[in-house]
C-alpha cells in the first residue's frame, strides 16, 4: 500500500533564466519501505525531498501522503501535518545544546502537550531502540557525531510518523559512526511500519536502501531494487555500476568506498 504518492511533481526557479530543477518525477512510496535518492551534485535530489516533506511547494504537481495532498494545505495546517506525521533527519543534527539529548529527544511530543507518563513510555522505547539509554541525561557537544545523529533519529521517529525523510544523514559522520546510523535505519525500517526516504551521494548508506532513484538533470532516469535474496554487499556493487554508468556522482563518493 503507497504511504506517499508523487504525482508530476515539477520545480522551477525564476531568475534571468529560469530553471527547472525537477520535472515531472513521478513514483510511490509503499508503507514501510526504505527509499534512497541519489544523483550528482545539482541534480535535483535535495529539491525533490524538500517537495515530498512539504518544505517547499512545487510549481506543479502534487505530493500526497498518508491520502494528504500536502498541496492543498494551508500554511498552518501543513506546519501542524508536518510535525505530527513526517519525521525529519539532517546531515547537521540540529540538535539543542542547551537542552540534554532527553529534551532534544521529545520536543515533537511535548509540543503535542502527550501526557508525561506516555512521553517516557516512548522516550524508553525509542531510546533502547537506538541503543542511546546511557547518554540520555548528556548534552550533544558531550557525545559522538554518530550519538548525536542517532539521538536526531530518534526525535524524529519519537511521535511514530508516518514517514521520516532524511538529507545526507551520514555526510558529517566517520566511517564507524556511519555504519551505526545506517544500522539503526536499518533496524527501524525492519521493526515498523514507518516509510523513509534518503537523500545520499554515499554508495554505502544507499545500499541499506531497499530501493533507490538515480536522479540526473531534474529528472528521474532509472531506479535500483534490492532483493530480497541479495546481500548488501551485492546491491553496494550494483549501486557503484550503476552510478559508474550513468555517470551519477561517482567522484564525489570515492572517499567512503573503502567503508
Amino acid at each position: 500500500m503507497a504511504i506517499l504518492t508523487a504525482e508530476k511533481l515539477s520545480k522551477q526557479y525564476d531568475g534571468s533564466v529560469p530553471t527547472w530543477a525537477l520535472k515531472d518525477a513521478t513514483f510511490q512510496v509503499e508503507k514501510g519501505e526504505f527509499l534512497g535518492i541519489m544523483g550528482p551534485s545539482g541534480s535535483g535530489k535535495t529539491t525533490l525531498l524538500n517537495l515530498l516533506a512539504g518544505i517547499d511547494q512545487p510549481t506543479s504537481g502534487t505530493v500526497c501522503v498518508e491520502g494528504v495532498n500536502l498541496i492543498n494545505l494551508s500554511d498552518d495546517r501543513l506546519a501542524l501535518f508536518r510535525r505530527r506525521s513526517l519525521g525529519f533527519v539532517f546531515q547537521d543534527f540540529n540538535l539543542l545544546n542547551a537542552l540534554t539529548i532527553r529534551e532534544n529527544i521529545v520536543i515533537p511530543v511535548a509540543l503535542d502537550r502527550v501526557p508525561v507518563a506516555k512521553i517516557e513510555e516512548r522516550l524508553d522505547t525509542v531510546s533502547h531502540q537506538l541503543g542511546i539509554e546511557s547518554i540520555l541525561d548528556k548534552r550533544p557537544f558531550e557525545v559522538s557525531g554518530g550519538e548525536q545523529q542517532r539521538s536526531a533519529i530518534a526525535r524524529a521517529i519519537i511521535h511514530r510518523p508516518a514517514m521520516v525523510f532524511a538529507d545526507e544523514p551520514t555526510g558529517n559522520l566517520d566511517s564507524k559512526s556511519a555504519h551505526d546510523v545506517m544500522r539503526a535505519f536499518s533496524d527501524l525500517n525492519q521493526s515498523g511500519e514507518t516509510g523513509i526516504v534518503m537523500v545520499t551521494h554515499d554508495p554505502f548508506a544507499a545500499s541499506f536502501c531497499r530501493r533507490i532513484l538515480l536522479i540526473r538533470d531534474g529528472r528521474v532516469h532509472s531506479q535500483l531494487h534490492r532483493a530480497e535474496s541479495d546481500s548488501r554487499g551485492s546491491f553496494f556493487q550494483e549501486i557503484i555500476g550503476s552510478l559508474r554508468l550513468h555517470g551519477g556522482g561517482l567522484s564525489d563518493v570515492i572517499p567512503t568506498l573503502s567503508r
